[in-house]
Formats: structure tokens, C-alpha cells, sequence
């Protein structure tokens, strides 16, 4: 996501007096996590919430699937999921909330069966909170977070990022929020895909891909001040480089966006929020 190991343990607050006037909980809605050049970054971006949330980091996948059922057991719902791909195989960071919300989790090797199981939870009333993917020795798998939800929902997938991003702001304006953006695999071949759900009112979005965290933070920066708040902050590398994919949305409520490349000093921060 990218390259900035001078902003450790620093955090970019938007805008910093709003904080005063929310409740003392923020809630984590989208944590990222990415690595460049040896090492791994954590970002996360938080907005008022009810608290109670649990932040987990996972070594294996399995370890992560193994851990979920014991968090449903106890009164948790996943709410997002990050994928780390390292050399060692993919790890997994992960969010639960403390609601008895009905959710699933679904784990599956090819976009035409994610496809045909998102369309069958439609029916069911379950509407995707997150989506991830990895590619590891060959096998592609793509995960989905879903909950119950009972609103109508699109999919929308496109090779260019400039007419992902039209997408996007087309979808805001006519009722639908974004879930989640992110990029995968489709039959060797990579591409963007996005998640939308209805809404009530037309939402203001603003989408870009960005090539530096140093760009993103004054962005972001730049952006809260006019009242449009970043919702979605993912990194990748693409070729050579590490490559940010950005959306903001424009609405009163503030958030906070932090990033390092310790997990302790992410944790500490998350604890502080919660």
C-alpha cells in the first residue's frame, strides 16, 4: 500500500476537533494490511461506533477459520478481514464485532463459484460486509463476509481502474453504498471488483488510485476539511510499485485513518479507539 516506513506509529486525524464531539468509541470499519520491501504495513480506518470490537492477527488461514467458529460461540461477528500474502503463505488480520448479527463466512477457489454463491445469498437476504482475495502456489481463493441485511445489492467488476472509479461515483448518486472495493483474479487476469448495497440517500464518492502514502495522507488531509471523509484505503503491488486505491465519501461524520508498520503500535492504537 505503500512507501513510508518514516510514518510509524504517526496518525492522520480527520479533521482533528470533530473527535470532541463523538461518542468515546470509534469502530475500525476497514483494516488493510500490505507488504513492501520486507516489511508489513497495517492501516486501519475507524469511525464512530458502539465499541467492543476485537482485533485479531492470524499466522495461517487455517489457524484464522479454526478461531472464527470459537468467535461466534462467544456473541462476535467477523465484520472485516485483511490478507497478508507472504513468502510463508497468506496471513490473515481480522475485525469482530460484539453483535449477534446472523453472518457467514464463505472461502471459495474461483470467481464463477463466488459469483453463483453471492447470488444465491442475495435470496437468502445476506449482503456482503467485505470481500478479499489472495493467490498463493497456484490456488486463488476468495473470501466473503456476509450479513444479514435484507437490501438489495450489486456487484460490479471492470479491468480499468478509471471506469471502476465512474462506477463507483455512478452508484453513489443513485442510492447504493459502496461495501467494499478490492481487486482479484478473474480466469488469470486481474481485475477490480466492487460491492454495493442500497441506501436511502444518495451518497458523494470519490475514487482514485494513488501512488505513495505521502499522497494519500495529504488527500486525505486536504479532503476532511471539506467534509468528504475516506472510507476505503487499500494497497497492493502492481508490478514494481506499491499502488493505493482510495474512496472518499462526502457526508458530516468525521474518521480517523492510521497506518504503521508494527503491529503492537497498531494494536495499542485500535485498543485506544475501542
Amino acid at each position: 500500500m505503500k512507501n513510508y516506513a518514516w510514518i510509524v506509529g504517526i496518525a492522520l486525524v480527520l479533521p482533528t476537533i470533530a473527535w470532541k464531539t463523538l461518542a468515546s468509541n470509534k469502530a475500525l470499519v476497514d483494516v488493510e494490511c500490505y507488504e513492501e520491501k520486507g516489511k508489513t504495513y497495517y492501516r486501519g480506518v475507524w469511525m464512530k461506533g458502539k465499541g467492543g470490537q476485537t482485533l485479531k492477527n492470524y499466522t495461517t488461514t487455517d489457524e484464522f477459520q479454526a478461531d472464527v467458529e470459537l468467535m461466534v460461540s462467544s456473541g462476535n461477528a467477523l465484520r472485516d478481514i485483511a490478507i497478508k500474502e507472504t513468502e510463508e503463505g497468506p496471513q490473515v488480520v481480522a475485525v469482530y464485532d460484539k453483535d449477534p448479527t446472523n453472518w457467514e463466512l464463505v472461502r471459495l477457489n474461483s470467481w464463477e463459484e463466488f459469483e453463483k454463491d453471492w447470488k444465491a445469498k442475495q435470496k437468502e437476504g445476506m449482503q456482503i460486509m467485505d470481500f478479499d482475495f489472495y493467490s498463493y502456489l497456484g490456488e486463488d481463493v476468495y473470501y466473503g463476509v456476509y450479513w444479514k441485511m435484507d437490501k438489495k445489492s450489486e456487484v460490479f467488476t471492470q479491468a480499468n481502474w478509471t471506469k471502476m472509479s465512474e462506477e463507483i461515483v455512478e452508484k453513489g448518486n443513485k442510492k447504493y453504498e459502496l461495501m467494499d472495493v478490492d481487486r482479484m483474479k478473474i480466469d488469470g487476469e486481474w481485475s477490480y471488483v466492487a460491492f454495493f448495497n442500497e441506501t436511502e440517500k444518495p451518497l458523494e464518492y470519490k475514487a482514485f488510485k494513488l501512488t505513495s502514502n505521502e499522497a494519500l495522507e495529504r488527500q486525505a488531509a486536504a479532503n476532511a476539511k471539506k467534509g468528504i471523509i475516506l472510507t476505503e484505503a487499500d494497497g497492493f503491488i502492481q508490478g514494481n510499485a506499491i499502488t493505493h486505491l482510495v474512496v472518499y465519501v462526502k457526508q458530516p461524520q468525521p474518521n480517523f485513518f492510521f497506518t504503521s508498520e508494527d503491529w503492537t503500535t497498531f494494536e495499542e492504537k485500535f485498543n485506544s479507539m475501542n
